[in-house]
Order: structure tokens, then sequence, then C-alpha cells
């Protein structure tokens, strides 16, 4: 059986959560087509048989699951063996753990003989690491003696978490509803030996008294981002492994003194003052989310809300008060928490490139302006939380196709059919009237769509014919309809009209992530889509945040570098290297307010193209530009 991928897992997290769902509730969130979660359910349904659940889909009722649902609750979490983990990524999580867990150089056939690989898989392992570590600001050092990680000890910190993130994924404390966090008994040795769940418990019971006694909230983020910083920390000064700092102490909060004085008193020891320091870090951070609490980090004044307010309306292209309230809420302890050092984790960062890449090219140039004007700087995972909030503006401002029910069988039945409807269409459609045949006669339509128990004829809505029960004929009927007046067929029309064989470019020799983009640029300019420099702007955008999603890259420049839209194309089936990955196709976006009006088309086509895994396969052999466009214009895997 293939592994769960990530929208196997987003579904049945869904039904955990909603206990009865819908297939318009699971496209929603999957953002995949009625077609495709049908797949993904029998898949699932394959996979909780080893839980004892059987997997239910009744039609009038919904989607839920039958049998055991608690023990898949607990263990579904923690299932990581052959699924959550693959075993190059587990291989990847012993190895760093092992670097961690080494003061000094470690021979590299100790390392081959703990792990079962040769020494040219280690080498790829370890190559893989580089990137992990560079981001966290370490480095591999490898000498006679052997292989160790070269970094400070609040770097080494950093790292532990990143490891354990990587193991624990999405659902670090999502096992059981305990009152307190739980280290996963199913743990690799490696990783445990990092942690302590004695201590573990410890710092949790004194966080949950911390809270108590003050009563100072933590969310949930706040509690975990704190409590594994706690653990590591106090396993590693009880081995004398201390921050050191060349920084002046300052004054300290008086929640963190309380917290500090909790933790004394329990662990019996005294916190170094950089300790106490990076404890103040978190406390600050959590109180600037707080509303009304009285910080000595400069409040934020209604002035300076203001001002981000006005920024934010005078550098997003399109908007409402919606938006840019929302979005000022967030940024404002955001940007506070930034400048503190303190970073956010977003376990959904690759999702939300992949699914929204609009969007996030959006948030991305948003990014730079925030770095231009703030001198603060939105790392990924930052961007991928405003991301939502543009993509939520973008849907928000999406219209539905309006639709009107006909019904000669009394109104029981039409609010049944709506129901339904609703059920199976609710981002789709707006039931604007339920009517009856002789309203019909006296009222005009004005809908997109008629949906009737009766056949009409002469009017200028299309009209779909339907039993009072609507069955499943009936909404395929209605859903293929939708995707007709939605212009379903048209996207691939306007994506392709953005796409010329002269800027598509197959180079299967060694290149940098510098010289690909500047090949593909160098045609944009040489055929007159764009303006000398859009080369060097797209490569000084991708250092502030990288495009990467998987295997593609999707990098732009700022508009005025456009002279008319297009899609250029590089293909590399060796491969480039490109931020902490590795990627064999570039599409470069060159967008302007030409294409404006089509703009939700273009990416509705090219969101299909992204994820459709064997279509990119398919692109990144062609031979030729006859083939990657003979390609790009055959019909989408489902």
């Amino acid at each position: 059986m293939r592994k769960i991928n990530t929208d196997e897992l987003q579904i049945i997290e869904e039904i955990i959560k909603d206990e009865v769902v819908h297939y318009a509730d699971l496209s929603r969130v999957t953002g995949k087509s009625r077609k495709t979660i049908a797949k993904y359910l029998d898949h699932i349904s394959d996979f909780v048989v080893r839980f004892q659940v059987q997997l239910v889909r009744k039609r009038n009722v919904g989607i839920y699951f039958k049998g055991n649902i608690d023990r898949l609750v607990k263990e579904f979490y923690q299932f990581n063996d052959g699924q959550g983990v693959d075993p190059s990524n587990a291989r990847l999580i012993k190895l760093l753990s092992q670097l961690l867990s080494e003061a000094k150089e470690k021979p590299a056939q100790e390392f081959c003989e703990e792990l079962f690989v040769s020494r040219g898989t280690l080498e790829n392992d370890l190559k893989q690491l580089k990137p992990i570590l560079k981001k966290n600001g370490a480095k591999l050092v490898s000498n006679h003696f052997g292989i160790k990680i070269e970094a400070s000890e609040r770097v080494k910190r950093r790292l532990i978490s990143e490891l354990l993130n990587m193991y624990w994924g999405k659902s670090i404390f999502l096992q059981e509803k305990h009152e307190k966090p739980q280290i996963p008994s199913n743990l690799p040795k490696d990783i445990a030996e990092l942690l302590d769940q004695s201590i573990f418990d410890d710092v949790s019971a004194v966080l949950n008294k911390f809270q108590k006694e003050i009563d100072f909230y933590l969310n949930d983020y706040e509690y975990q981002s704190l409590c594994v910083h706690l653990v590591i920390a106090i396993k590693r000064i009880k081995r004398h492994e201390i921050l050191k700092s060349n920084e002046t102490q300052k004054d300290l909060e008086m929640e963190t003194r309380k917290l500090v004085a909790l933790l004394e008193k329990k662990f019996a020891m005294v916190l170094p003052d950089d300790e106490k320091s990076y404890i103040d870090i978190h406390i600050l951070a959590a109180k600037e989310g707080q509303e009304g609490s009285a910080s000595k980090v400069d409040r934020i004044k209604n002035s300076t809300q203001n001002d981000l307010y006005d920024f934010l309306a005078g550098n997003i292209r399109e908007t409402d008060d919606f938006l840019l309230e929302n979005l000022t809420l967030h940024l404002i302890p955001a940007l506070k928490r930034l400048s503190l050092g303190l970073k956010l984790s977003n376990p959904y960062t690759n999702e939300i490139k992949r699914y929204f890449p609009y969007a996030y090219n959006e948030a991305a140039d948003l990014g730079i302006k925030i770095y231009q004007q703030f001198d603060v700087k939105l790392n990924e995972d930052e961007l991928a939380y405003v991301t939502l909030h543009l993509q939520a503006f973008r849907e928000r401002s999406s219209t539905k196709l309006q639709a009107v029910i006909v019904c000669s069988t009394g109104m029981g039945t039409a609010r049944l059919i709506e129901q339904r409807l609703k059920n199976n269409f609710a981002d789709l459609l707006e039931i604007r009237r339920v009517i009856s045949l002789q309203e019909l006669k006296r009222l005009p339509i004005t809908e997109d769509l008629v949906i009737s128990t009766i056949n009409i004829s002469n009017l200028e809505a299309p009209v779909i014919v339907v039993p009072p029960f609507l069955d499943q004929n009936s909404i395929s009927k209605i859903s293929r309809k939708i995707d007709q007046l939605h212009g379903e067929h048209s996207n691939r029309s306007e994506f392709m009209k953005l796409i010329d064989p002269r800027v598509v470019m197959i180079d299967n020799k060694p290149r940098s992530q510098k010289e690909a983009i500047g090949k593909t640029a160098s045609l944009l300019v040489m055929n007159g889509y764009a303006r000398e420099g859009i080369g060097a702007a797209a490569c000084a955008r991708e250092k502030l945040a990288s495009t990467q999603i998987d295997q593609v890259a999707v990098p732009h420049a700022p508009l005025s570098f456009v002279i008319h839209p297009c899609i250029g194309i590089y293909i590399n089936r060796q491969g480039i290297e490109w931020g902490e990955g590795q990627v064999n196709l570039i599409f470069f976006l060159a967008m302007n307010q030409e294409i404006k009006a089509k703009v939700d088309e273009i990416y509705r086509y090219f969101n299909e193209i992204l994820e459709d895994k064997e279509l990119l396969k398919q692109l990144i052999a062609c031979k030729n530009s006859s083939e990657v466009i003979s390609r790009l214009e055959g019909e989408r895997n489902v």
C-alpha cells in the first residue's frame, strides 16, 4: 500500500474533528475535485482498517468513521512507522540526532555501521542535512578525526527543536486529550536521549501553575514552544551546556521572574542570566499578543496600528477593510516577535505554497516591502500565514454561481434539494430562490442556473432536471454544468496564451539557481516580454522568499519589469540546487495588469499542473519545446 499523502491526512483529521462531513467540506479543505476526493477516500478506507475502524460513505447522511474511533485518534498521530516518516527521512532524523548528541568528531564509518548504510548513502544524507544546518546558523565540519556539527549552544537547541518538528510533524501534542503534553512512547532512541519525560512532566506542571497563579495565558503554540525550549534547556544545563552571549543583561518581565522562580524551585538549580533572557523573549512575544498587557517593550499605539494599516492599504493591489484589519492585527505581534528573534513555525507552509501560488507570490512581494519599510524579514513560515489572509480575501471576492430551484412537489421536497445542494456545492453555488412552476411563469429568471424537478424549456438560463431525492447522477450533472459555467475549459486556454515556445528552454547542463533564472529571463527580454534587470530582480526576491514547491520553482519579479505577460519555462533533468532543496522545473511568471481579468482562470489551471505529479514528471522528461506545449495542452490526470 502506498503512503498516506498530505491531503489524505487532512481529510482524516477533518472527519475526526467534525465527525460527519460531506464532499463539499472536503473539497473546500483540500481544494481537490470530488473525483479526486473519492479516490483519497478509497485509500483512507483501506488505511483505517488497521485501527479497527470503518470509513462509511452514506447517501443523505455523509462521510464518517465507525468502529474503534478512540484507538484511531490515539494512534493515528503517533503513526510514523512507514507512514508519517519514510525510511530516508527517518534515517536523516537519526543521523541529525546522533550528530547533536556528539560533543566531538565521530568517524564516518561509525555512522555507516550504526545506520546500516554505505559510505555513499551517508554522504548523500549529509548533503541533505547541510541546508537544514545552514538555515539554523550551523555547519558540518569534517576532518581526519570524523564529522561533527559546529554551532553555538543556542543554535544546537534550535536544531533539536527542528529535529522534533521533523519527527512529530503537525501533531506534536495531539495524541490524546491529556491534561499535559506527553512525549510519544515510540520515539526513536536517539531522539528520546535528547529529551526526558520526567523533565517534560515537571516543566508542564510548572507552566500550568505559572499560568494559574498570575492569570497569564499561553496559546497552544506559545505553550508548546516554551515547553520544548525549557525541557531541552534544563537537560542541557544539567550537563553544563549553557547559553552564552556578550549582551548586557536587561531587566526581566515580571512574568519571567515569576516563571524563573518556579523553575529554580522545582529543579533545585539557579538559571544563568542568558537562560533567563531567552525565557524572557518567549514571555515578551506572548504578551504582545494579549490585549491590555503592559510590557516594557514599546507598546503598539493606535497611531502605529493606523500606520501599518495605511502601509498595507498602499502596498496590496486589491483589498477590503476586513483583509486590512485582520492582516494588521496579525502583523503587529508578528513583527514584534520577529524583532525579538522568536520565529513561528508553520507546519503547512509547503501545502500553502503549492495550493495558493498566486496568493503566496503576493505575500512574498508584500514581505519585501515590509522588510524595506520596517527592517524585519518575514521567513517562509510567516509568509505562509500572510498568504492565508490574502487567499481568504480572494475567495471572499470571488463570485458564486446563482441558482434557483423550481419544484412542483411541495416545499418539503424543495428544501431537501436545497440542503443537498448546499452540502455538495456550498463553495460554488448560491441558492437565491426556491419557487413553484406557477411563480416561474410570473417572475423573470435572473439566476445563472435553474435546477428543476420538471422539464422546462424556453428559458435563457440553462436548466438541469433532477429527481426530488437528488441522486448521485444528478449531482454529477450539476457539477459538470458548474464547471462549464465557470469556464473550466477556458482555464487551459487562458494559461496557454501565456506560453510561448520561444521562451521554453531545456538545458541539462549543471547550472546554479542564478544561472537558471538568468537564462529564462534572457529569453523573456529577447522576445519582448520583459525589461533588462528582470532576472536580477527575481534572484533578489528569491533570497528573501523562496518560491520552491517540491521539484518546481515559480520565480517572478516586480510588475515594473514586465512589458507583456508571459510564463517562461526552464527544464533541467540534472536538477538545480534551490534554497534547501533541488528543482528540475521552473515556471518564470512575468505577469502584469494585462491579465488581471483572467488571473483566476490562469492560476486555477496552473494549480492543476502543480498538483499533477505525473504531468510534472512528463514535463521534466520532455526533449523539446513542442513536446512541453503538447503536454501542457493535454488533459490533466485526476
